[in-house]
């Protein structure tokens, strides 16, 4: 249970994290495969479960010595920024790692953004050097920026690039493995920065999320005890995709299975032939495997999941176990890209929709008046209010984000709304920025979403407002995914219908209806209303 004192919550266990004495994440790590290596032999550490394709312990520091030598020799020094442009790869790591040996960050970069998003990203890190997938090369090239040396993750011999292109397989082939940090590429401090992380930019430009050393050396994740193959079905970019890797397949000795394509049934095929017992999903992809009606695989080997980026109501929880087995046990983690994880709910928990759980060691947490800022009591709706050991240090190159976010002792404000009981339990209710409004009543998008979600038919569905000046009230649209075999879906009639015997007179559809193969979505699946929104004003 959580402690309230003075209108602050506190969790109830103690945070016992110890610094280890390297102050370089990287030398962390390496240090922690040569002690795998001595103690335990080699074994596989990243696998695309796809391809079977593999990367082992032992192959870690030679090709990220090997790449370090080249970033030198093209002129990347201390304090420089390597720009990442692709998804899931057994090489991920690689370049990342490398940056680091020299002294310098590594920046998350979602190559599916639009070219100006990611031109305001180089701008801002002023990084040269990129490391991109091939699917993205013409992208990268065409972005007006000074771009020093563009390299392609997943390339391999039949690829035909041309001499302004360099392949990292030929990199790691050609560099040499004796590179060795100098003086003062060692010259880190744990307060520097070590990763930049971006948010979506769905709401405007994409704002840059530094985390330091001292964060990933401390970091400490959702683990599952006795368990020895962890499948992660989140892209490397995002911030659980990158972390998760590296705390369980390093510092948990896990081998650790990775998908690149993210439909829910292809991801029950990857868990069965893995024979994966942690698996660790978005939320779409966890809503979809609740969805696959006549899935005929079993899976004795699982033993917990952990589905992140969202909340969940009871049926959903229901529906997924009723594919995957009664003995999976369900963990929800409630965190962001600027704090990491804050609230763990374990399997034996009570399920409510938006009960977060409980708050890890040294997370604190208080609820403020939206208008005012003043700490407020128990049951009143406010902005949630967080302080975690693994807070960013800032956003970066944007004191305006600073300010926005950072609040007096420490604490940060993630846009989410919520409150807690006098049991001290934690809700959360919605994002402050996709909250509708109609006739004085608000109310989550969510809540329309889901009593469209719950029938057969439908894959998924999304709901976003635009203010409407004649009446004073967001006008509600909705876009519907129906399921592929589906020979006759909802009519529009139909959805209204449904929701007219539902839901409130205020959370009703008043705007269009509009039908859709797919709708978009963020790195960890969220659907994005104000690309929606942007759409369909173009259509």
């Amino acid at each position: 249970m959580n402690i309230i004192k003075d209108k602050i919550l506190y969790s109830s266990q103690t945070y016992d994290v110890v610094l280890p004495k390297e102050k370089r994440i990287v030398d962390h790590l390496l240090n922690l495969v040569r002690g795998d290596l001595e103690t335990q032999g080699d074994r596989v550490w990243l696998t695309k479960v796809q391809t079977n394709q593999s990367l082992k312990l032992s192959e870690i520091e030679g090709k990220v010595k090997s790449f370090a030598s080249f970033l030198v020799s093209v002129g990347f020094q201390p304090g420089d920024v390597l720009q990442m442009g692709c998804s899931n790869h057994i090489l991920f790591y690689i370049p990342v790692l490398a940056a680091w040996m020299i002294g310098g960050t590594a920046s998350m970069g979602n190559p599916t953004l639009e070219n100006d998003k990611i031109e305001h990203q180089l701008q801002l890190t002023e990084s040269r050097v990129v490391v991109c997938s091939k699917d993205y090369i013409d992208k990268y090239k065409s972005l007006k920026t000074d771009i020093m040396s563009l390299i392609v993750l997943d390339s391999d011999s039949a690829d035909d690039l041309t001499d302004d292109v360099l392949s990292l397989k030929k990199i790691l082939e050609t560099s040499s493995e004796k590179f060795e940090p100098t003086e003062e590429m060692m010259k880190v401090d744990v307060e520097d920065p070590a990763i930049i992380l971006w948010t979506s930019g769905s709401t405007g430009t994409p704002k840059g999320i530094v985390h330091t050393q001292k964060m990933l050396l401390e970091l400490d994740l959702v683990d599952c005890l006795d368990s020895k193959r962890a499948l992660i079905s989140t892209t490397m970019y995002h911030a659980g995709g990158f972390a998760f890797p590296i705390y369980l397949g390093i510092k948990k000795g896990k081998s650790v299975g990775f998908i690149t394509e993210f439909e829910p049934r292809d991801f029950l095929s990857q868990i069965a032939s893995f024979k994966a017992d942690f698996v660790i999903c978005s939320s779409f992809v966890y809503i979809g495997i609740g969805n696959v009606n006549d899935s005929k695989q079993e899976f004795p080997c699982m033993k917990k999941i952990l589905p992140l980026g969202g909340a969940f109501k009871d049926e959903t929880h229901d529906r997924a176990m009723s594919v995957l087995g009664k003995h999976v046990t369900i963990e929800l983690v409630y965190g962001s890209s600027e704090t990491y994880l804050i609230t763990l709910s374990t399997g034996d928990s009570k399920r409510e929709f938006g009960l977060c759980g409980k708050l890890l060691p040294g997370c604190h947490l208080y609820i403020a008046d939206i208008e005012s800022g003043e700490k407020l009591g128990p049951n009143i709706l406010g902005k949630i209010m967080i302080k975690t050991p693994t807070l960013l240090k800032s956003y970066l190159k944007n004191p305006e984000a600073d300010q926005d976010f950072f609040h007096a002792n420490g604490f940060g404000y993630l846009g989410d709304i919520g409150y807690y009981t006098e049991q001290g339990d934690i809700y959360y209710s919605y994002r402050s920025k996709e909250i509708l409004r109609v006739n004085s009543v608000w109310f989550s998008p969510v809540d329309i979403e889901y009593l469209i979600e719950s029938q057969d038919a439908v894959k998924e569905a999304v709901v976003w407002g635009d203010y409407d000046h004649d009446s004073g009230n967001d006008k509600v649209y909705l876009a519907v995914v129906f399921h592929d075999d589906v020979s006759v879906p909802f009519t529009k009639s139909d959805i209204k219908k449904l929701v007219e015997g539902k839901l409130i007179k205020e959370m009703q559809i008043t705007g269009e209806i509009y039908f859709f193969k797919n709708i978009p979505h963020g790195p960890l699946m969220k659907k994005l209303r104000t690309k929606m929104k942007k759409f369909v004003k173009n259509i």
